[in-house]
């Protein structure tokens, strides 16, 4: 015989047998039920028939995510081998499976030998945080052992990054409705896999405290890089006027904070002599890169201190190289005259190349 839970539910193949002695006010049933039955009362026994059992699959996720099931589905035949795939939301990542399943592997199959039940985790991911210290030798003030905050104390500091334009050309949406207490100035955080322009995969603009640390929005939390793996990465840091630098060697990142140091000695930043001594001994990103090229040169006297000194100040105009508000000689002489002939050691940033967005490097 054939029995259906409900109209249009699935049929299953049974055999009804009559029991030798039902109770009283039982139901007894001798071939094909084909009434309306009270199975609460009914003494009947239901046994297998010659029809393959079914089992239902059923599947439900812990996080923001979805389960696909291949066949589609939630009843099966005895045996049906059944792959599941775990897709992550955005800003999720495919944790684990419990249950009837286990462990990490994704897809996996499952065999319906039995009823079975299916979870799938999915993580919020947690960004990468990079701890860098470093300081501009321009804005670093001798008296205090710390960089001036003149252009945030002046409200002349953007509340929008600044790199957006060439050679930069960086298309990132960091804003803030005023800039924290502390800034000196923006700053451009990229890392890379490895020393290779070509291997950078993420870049985040910052806020640079005047104690050195490279801040978040927030100007208080180490800076963010959502969806990368931990692992090693190569930390390179740009600013308007001063050379780039980048760590001399892959610097392990994860969700917490691990400092990184330019500061502490020649050898934190890769290249031969990339930075400048402070007075009392820390070490600064090199002043006078006006046009971003990463040369101090005479470009940088000619075509903008020159055409700049004087004028009125506006922040595009890069031939501040100390961040005291005004253009003058006291940028050329104590910024750009000990760094003339100076180039960042950053690979792919050697004079006249910047690197671009998607990892190309290009000549300007």
């Amino acid at each position: 015989g054939e029995y259906s839970q409900g109209s249009g539910g699935d049929m299953a193949a049974l055999a009804l047998q009559h029991k030798p002695q039902p109770a009283a006010g039982s139901t007894a049933v001798d071939g094909t039920l084909s009434n309306a039955t009270d199975w609460a009362v009914a003494g009947v026994e239901i046994l297998p028939g010659s029809g393959a059992p079914r089992y239902t699959l059923s599947i439900a996720t812990v996080g923001n995510g979805s389960i696909t099931v291949d066949p589609g589905g939630s009843i099966f035949d005895s045996s049906a081998v059944v792959t599941l795939t775990a897709t992550p939301d955005s800003g999720y990542t495919f944790s684990s499976w419990s249950g009837d399943l286990s462990g990490t592997l994704n897809p996996q199959t499952l065999t319906m030998d039995f009823h079975k039940s299916v979870t799938a985790t999915f993580a919020q991911n947690q960004p990468l945080l990079a701890d860098v210290k470093v300081y501009l030798q321009g804005f670093f003030s001798e008296a205090d052992s710390a960089m001036h905050t003149t252009l945030r104390d002046s409200s002349l500091l953007p509340l929008a990054q600044p790199f957006n334009s060439a050679p930069w050309l960086y298309s990132g949406a960091e804003q803030v409705d005023s800039i924290p207490s502390g800034v000196v100035d923006w700053v451009l955080v990229k890392l890379r896999t490895s020393t290779a322009a070509g291997d950078e995969v993420a870049v985040r603009s910052g806020f640079l405290h005047r104690d050195g640390h490279i801040y978040d929005l927030d100007g208080i939390s180490p800076l963010a890089f959502p969806g990368l793996p931990p692992g090693g990465y190569y930390l390179v840091v740009d600013h308007r006027n001063h050379l780039a630098v980048m760590s001399s060697t892959a610097h392990a990142l994860d969700f917490a904070a691990n400092l990184y140091d330019f500061s502490t000695a020649q050898g934190q930043a890769y290249g031969p002599d990339p930075l400048v001594v402070l007075p009392g001994g820390r070490l600064a990103m090199p002043a006078g890169d006006a046009n971003g090229d990463n040369a101090v040169d005479t470009a940088d006297k000619l075509s903008y201190w020159r055409n700049q000194n004087g004028t009125f100040w506006t922040y595009d105009k890069l031939s501040d190289f100390n961040g005291d508000g005004s253009i003058d000689a006291a940028d050329l002489n104590r910024c750009w005259r000990p760094n003339d002939g100076k180039t960042s050691q950053v690979p792919a940033a050697q004079p006249g190349v910047q690197t671009k967005p998607g990892n190309r490097a290009a000549q300007w």
